[in-house]
């Protein structure tokens, strides 16, 4: 494991900073919440979680597979708001100045994405920024998630163990478990009557939604033991939702090194914060410029191990 990878979902991070900030704008009437936002992510994984290798991942259109599988697959959302489309390419674009590569693919959404990536790079450490609960199913040994805390301003780490902790079922089991829950964000109706209590303590029992289809007269309460026989084609159906896609042309075909992080275009940077008038981000940025200028020089034909606090 001599490659260390952070992976950003990055469109979990924006819609949290635009609904969790208050509405900001520079003096154009350009709304800046969610950059702002997505600045201090990318400023606090450089200094508590650096690495060599990483990707701001993004969706890009509805995903195919899902929609073909259940037409009405994530319907229920409401469009993005302008207030907030307005803000994507600003986002884009300071993320690259930042020295991370973006990744996309039509078709595909960002969970996908990642997912084919920590495929590809097995033997990797990777690390995934994103409060998502359907990235808990990648967790592995070498994979763990990055969970935003918002009382220390950091993040809380989702290992193995964290995993069983919260959900009371393991990485693996993941999948089983959220397709008896159900995910009424992704329109994903669930077994009715089965909640997160019920659902952990069937996976528990059986280890997995198979086993508790063959062994139905063994679950104890008739009403859960009814609602699952009649939902076994949901359940079906909810799996392949749920599962993760790990095979994405856009990342099988990648170079190691388009995943490779680069230097910071400093200029570019102060340029966009600038524009943006997101002054307490240039500030920082230039406080850590002048540090970092004093410990390392980057040569742009090595890795750029980010150093910015």
């Amino acid at each position: 494991m001599n490659k260390s990878f952070v992976l950003i979902d990055s469109y979990a991070h924006i819609y949290r900073g635009f609904y969790a900030l208050p509405p900001l704008n520079n003096s154009a009437g350009q709304p800046t919440n969610a950059i702002f936002a997505f600045a201090k992510i990318l400023l606090l994984l450089d200094r508590d979680y650096p690495a060599e290798y990483g990707a701001a991942v993004f969706d890009k259109g509805k995903s195919a597979h899902r929609i073909k599988i259940e037409p009405s697959y994530k319907a229920t959302r409401p469009p993005m708001p302008d207030e907030l489309l307005s803000q994507i390419p600003y986002v884009k674009k300071i993320t690259e100045a930042f020295g991370w590569a973006l990744s996309e693919s039509e078709g595909y959404e960002a969970d996908d994405i990642i997912a084919a990536i920590c495929a590809k790079f097995a033997d990797a450490r990777i690390r995934i920024a994103s409060h998502d609960k359907d990235l808990a199913q990648l967790v592995k040994e070498n994979v763990s998630l990055l969970i935003p805390d918002k009382k220390r301003g950091g993040f809380d780490v989702l290992d193995e163990n964290a995993v069983f902790a919260k959900f009371a079922v393991r990485p693996e089991q993941i999948v089983d478990y959220l397709a008896l829950v159900g995910d009424s964000s992704d329109n994903i109706p669930g077994v009715e009557g089965v909640g997160p209590k019920t659902a952990a303590k069937l996976i528990r029992k059986f280890s997995s939604i198979d086993r508790i289809l063959a062994e139905l007269n063994s679950v104890e309460r008739e009403k859960i033991r009814n609602a699952i026989s009649l939902s076994r084609e949901r359940l079906a159906k909810n799996r392949e939702l749920i599962k993760l896609i790990i095979d994405i042309p856009v990342v099988n075909g990648a170079e190691e090194n388009s995943f490779l992080r680069k230097k910071p275009n400093y200029p570019a940077l102060e340029a966009i914060c600038e524009e943006l008038e997101l002054r307490s981000i240039a500030a920082e940025i230039r406080k850590n410029t002048s540090c970092r200028q004093e410990k390392m020089e980057v040569s742009e034909n090595k890795p750029y191990t980010p150093d910015l606090f």
